[in-house]
């Protein structure tokens, strides 16, 4: 089980191989050795190739077995000084760069019977920008051949990156006290398993040897497209309007020569490949000029040959200051193009955020322009919210207006009684007459006083109907009362006097009851005219009734028609504020990004400022150490140069 999740993890993590078959056997071989080894390099490669078969596998746990356990010695890449990196000294270390990592992978293949050469060239790493020239090799990368098949192999782009410190403290002292503050870096293993064994046309866009047959490829790419960007290399390679290349000849012709003719070879080469670089031919001719005069040196040979070679060697040693003379040039040349290109750079970095700031001042401005007519749309959306609440509050407020009706209803309900009243009246009277018709003579002083009694009750009926009248029915009836007091005024002196009169002449009595048959019959014909205007007025006040209570009906539906228009014109400001607010929100978080924006391009002017100052520093920094080492190569040619006249004078004495 535990070996099924160790092929698992190897699958997901080592993406390049992920379909090799014999990466997996390959892998478990590299773990087996152990972390601390720093042993010879030659019993490390037996160790890991003797139990594996084939090119493929012993090349392949080389490269694993390197990018796993040596590091990128960053500090000597920072200091510049780069020295000859000998195989056992990187193992012994665990540290190396480029070359340090190039030599261990050939010296390891090698011993186990792999083809495989150093290559060195130009790299798109670093500071480099497309347009910028090369005039000197500055990476080192490696080439092997597997099954006739040659691949490329850089192991140093493959174990990890370079990154820059956090040390966010120091940086912080530095920002916020002015406490000086340099950069660090350090390396990161970040395996990127694209780089070991690679198609040549893929490392080509950002690899370019030094000597085109390392290019591997048919058509070669020269350094003029080279210096471009990715794209114009990657069209280019597709287009095939490289020139036509060899390189299986070039490379066996490579391998006849011996190791001082093959430095001056490769010298010569890279000059033809790339006019502008001066500094491998210088190291060349010199390394050539050193190897040739120390072999001359020990060799027995005649002092006249000994002094031809000599002159040789003064020869290219002089060609090799010039070649020096000539970098220097260039150097201070590819100084000052790199610096006016990055301060073009970054002339036209200012005016972008220039332009961008002002940009940002006139959104700034369109935006406030847009929250003042928004804030103000919604300040009128609340004053109207506002008068609508008042409004429904007032709507549910006001009643229906049932007084009226209940008015009407009790006017209808009085006349009711009141002509209910005047019609029992008349009975009452016509029975009274009835009863007084059909007494007796002799019994007529008893019906004089009960005549007297009706007439004073006829006369209280007088005064309540007049008063009931006066009160209720004096806009109908005004005629009438004026007749009732005439009426009460006579009746009130004959009640006064109609004893009296009844006791002296009682012949009087039949008078008065003819009087009182008129009177009845005049006061039955009133109360039915009464009663006909009672009853109209009835009916007025039915109609009114009916058409109150439509009123009311109508009322009470206009009521809520505009209780719902305005429910509806709430909900409608409510989801128009909405709507508002949130662009209100969205207009806010916009002016927030644009301060954030205008914060970032205060720092970032302050920081490009930083970056073409540290930037220029660099490039002179760069410049005056190349100068150095220029200086001191020429020192040493110097030397190398008094020493060789020295023993050509020797050799000339001798033949003398």
């Amino acid at each position: 089980m535990r070996g099924f999740w160790l092929i698992f993890l190897l699958f997901l993590t080592l993406k390049g191989f992920s379909q090799d078959s014999t990466f997996i056997k390959v892998s478990a071989v590299v773990d087996t050795i152990p972390k601390t080894y720093k042993s010879s390099y030659k019993v490390l490669a037996r160790k890991l190739c003797d139990s594996l078969k084939g090119e493929e596998e012993k090349a392949k746990a080389i490269a694993l077995w390197i990018i796993k356990n040596i590091d990128y010695d960053v500090k000597m890449y920072e200091k510049g000084n780069f020295k000859k990196q000998k195989s056992n000294e990187v193992l012994k270390k665990r540290k190396g760069i480029c070359e340090g990592y190039s030599n261990l992978f050939k010296d390891m293949c090698e011993q186990v019977g792999v083809r495989a050469y150093v290559v060195t060239g130009y790299s798109k790493a670093g500071n480099f920008e497309p347009g910028d020239i090369l005039v000197r090799e500055d990476h080192a990368w490696n080439a092997v051949q597997i099954k006739g098949k040659w691949y490329l192999v850089d192991l140093t782009w493959a174990a990890g990156d370079i990154e820059l410190k956090p040390r966010m403290f120091r940086r912080y002292l530095s920002i916020y006290l002015g406490f000086p503050f340099k950069e660090k870096r350090k390396y990161v293993r970040k395996p990127n398993y694209k780089y070991l064994f690679a198609e040549p046309s893929f490392l080509i866009v950002d690899h370019l040897p030094v000597n085109d047959w390392w290019q591997l490829m048919q058509h070669t790419v020269p350094v003029q497209i080279f210096e471009k960007d990715s794209a114009e290399i990657k069209k280019y390679i597709q287009e095939g309007k490289g020139p036509l290349s060899s390189f299986d000849a070039d490379i066996a012709n490579y391998e006849e020569m011996d190791e001082p003719m093959r430095v001056l070879e490769k010298s010569k080469k890279a000059h033809q490949f790339n006019p502008k670089n001066f500094q491998t031919p210088a190291q060349g001719k010199l390394q050539h000029a050193v190897d040739v005069f120390r072999i001359t040196y020990v060799r027995m040979i005649p002092n006249s040959k000994k002094i031809v070679i000599y002159d040789s060697c003064l020869i290219e040693i002089q060609a090799c200051i010039s070649d020096l003379d000539s970098y220097d040039k260039i150097t201070v040349k590819e100084r000052d193009v790199r610096i006016k290109k990055n301060e073009k750079y970054s002339a036209e970095s200012l005016k972008l955020m220039d332009n961008l700031s002002k940009t940002n001042e006139k959104r700034k401005k369109m935006i406030g322009t847009q929250l003042s007519s928004i804030k103000s749309e919604l300040i009128k959306l609340e004053q109207e919210e506002n008068n609508l609440k008042l409004e429904l509050v007032s709507i549910s407020k006001k009643k229906t207006p049932e007084t009226g009706k209940k008015f009407q209803e009790k006017k209808m309900s009085g006349i009711l009684k009141k002509m209910s009243a005047l019609n029992d009246n008349n009975i009452f009277l016509s029975e009274k007459i009835s009863a007084e018709k059909s007494t007796d003579n002799a019994n007529e002083s008893k019906k004089t006083s009960a005549a007297a009694i009706n007439t004073s009750t006829l006369l209280a009926s007088t005064i309540f109907q007049k008063v009931m009248y006066r009160n209720f029915f004096n806009w109908h009836l005004k005629y009438y009362l004026d007749s009732l007091q005439k009426k009460e005024n006579s009746l009130s002196t004959s009640c006064d006097s109609l004893i009296q009169i009844i006791n002296k002449n009682y012949t009087a009595a039949n008078s008065r009851n003819k009087n009182l048959l008129n009177f009845n019959s005049s006061l039955k014909k009133n109360s039915n005219s009464t009663f006909d205007l009672y009853k109209k007025l009835y009916e007025s006040i039915t109609d009114s009734v009916v058409n109150a209570n439509n009123y009311n009906e109508k009322f009470q539906e206009l009521k809520n028609k505009v209780g719902t228009l305005n429910n509806e014109r709430m909900t409608e400001i409510a989801s128009k504020e909405k709507l508002l607010n949130d662009e209100i929100r969205s207009f806010e978080n916009i002016l927030k990004n644009l301060e954030k924006t205008d914060e970032w391009i205060k720092k970032e002017r302050k920081t490009e400022g930083l970056r073409v100052k540290k930037c220029k520093g660099f490039y002179y920094e760069f410049c005056t150490r190349e100068l150095n080492r220029s200086a001191y190569y020429k020192d040493k040619i110097r030397k190398l140069k008094q020493g060789i006249e020295k023993h050509q004078a020797f050799c000339k004495k001798q033949e003398d």
